[in-house]
């Protein structure tokens, strides 16, 4: 496994570990590493692996057996994640105007957002695109995605005035696992603009990654206004 120069060490061990369980490499009740394994696996000391373990175990992702070791903890894995919906769906159900406005669609080498996000592979080309959703012309969603292209080789050549990215791709692409991650933010002054947010206004953020099989597919981001939109699981 090969470190990032720009997160903390023990926060490499952590995406090593929250790749292996989005991805199926550890089932259920099946006894992880343990800290000396870790080690070996991702050259770090003792007591960056035991950090790790510690902050996994108290974000409920993990939990500790006394003498057996650190296993899943598949109970709080089900109730946390959230459902994958296409957002211009979730705006008509409500009675609602959909619009999409693309507003970036590229592709690059991107080797910091595939490491920071735990996936380590040879090719850093990938699919990037930003996009505006508005609800009855009123910005709802702004988006940033990054996509492999061996799981939407025809991703960038999309019309997403008409198809929004979520519906093609998971069209294309069914997902097998997914791991979210949501927080609220100080939102940035790019964000501010597209989301038109007022003064001081929280901003909601989901970090998103899935698999479809076993390849990642996408890492998203997703920003909401927070005095307009709210979250449910």
């Amino acid at each position: 496994m090969k470190n990032s120069q720009t997160l903390p060490r023990y926060q490499n061990v952590k995406n090593y570990i929250l790749e292996g369980v989005a991805t199926n490499q550890w089932q259920h009740d099946q006894r992880l590493p343990s800290e000396n394994e870790l080690v070996e696996l991702c050259s770090v000391s003792r007591m960056t692996a035991r950090k790790a373990l510690i902050e996994l175990t108290q974000e409920g992702i993990l939990k500790r057996k006394k003498g057996l070791g650190t296993f899943i903890n598949q109970e709080r894995l089900s109730s946390s994640l959230l459902e994958i919906k296409d957002i211009a769906e979730e705006i008509r159900l409500r009675g609602n105007q959909h619009q999409c406005i693309p507003i970036l669609l590229q592709q690059k080498d991107d080797f910091d957002t595939l490491i920071n996000n735990g996936i380590h592979i040879d090719n850093p080309s990938v699919f990037y695109s930003e996009m505006l959703h508005l609800e009855n012309a009123l910005p709802i969603q702004f988006e940033t995605r990054t996509i492999n292209p061996q799981i939407a080789a025809e991703y960038i050549n999309q019309n997403f005035n008409k198809l929004t990215p979520a519906k093609y791709l998971m069209s294309i692409a069914p997902v097998s696992n997914v791991y979210h991650e949501v927080k609220a933010i100080i939102p940035s002054f790019k964000i501010i603009q597209h989301l038109k947010l007022n003064k001081n206004e929280a901003c909601l953020h989901l970090h998103r990654k899935t698999w479809s099989g076993n390849q990642w597919a996408t890492i998203s981001d997703f920003y909401y206004p927070g005095e307009r939109y709210t979250l449910t699981a």
